[in-house]
C-alpha cells in the first residue's frame, strides 16, 4: 500500500509478482482515534483501515494506471464494502 502510495511502479510490480495474493488482501487492523498515525499515508494524506486493500488505496491515491493493474490481476471492486 505505501509502494501505491509513493508512485512507486516498480516496488508495486516486485511486491505482486513475489505475493499475487496481495491483489486480494485486506489490512486486518486499520487506523481508529487511539491509533492513527502508523495507519497514515503522508504522500496522498490518507488513512488505511480496516478492510481496506491495495484498490482502495489505488483509487485513494488516483493512481488509474494501478487501479488497472490490480483489476486485470483479480482485485475485488465490492472488498470491504458491508452487507
Amino acid at each position: 500500500m505505501r509502494a501505491i502510495a509513493a508512485s512507486d511502479a516498480h516496488a508495486v510490480s516486485r511486491l505482486l509478482d513475489m505475493s499475487p495474493a496481495l491483489v486480494l488482501a485486506s489490512i486486518d487492523v486499520g487506523a481508529t482515534r487511539h491509533e492513527a498515525s502508523t495507519y497514515y499515508l503522508d504522500d496522498i494524506q490518507h488513512y488505511v483501515y480496516a478492510g481496506d486493500t491495495a484498490l482502495h488505496v489505488a483509487a485513494a491515491a488516483h493512481a488509474p494506471d494501478a487501479v488497472r493493474t490490480l483489476l486485470v490481476l483479480g482485485a475485488d471492486v465490492s472488498a470491504g464494502k458491508q452487507p
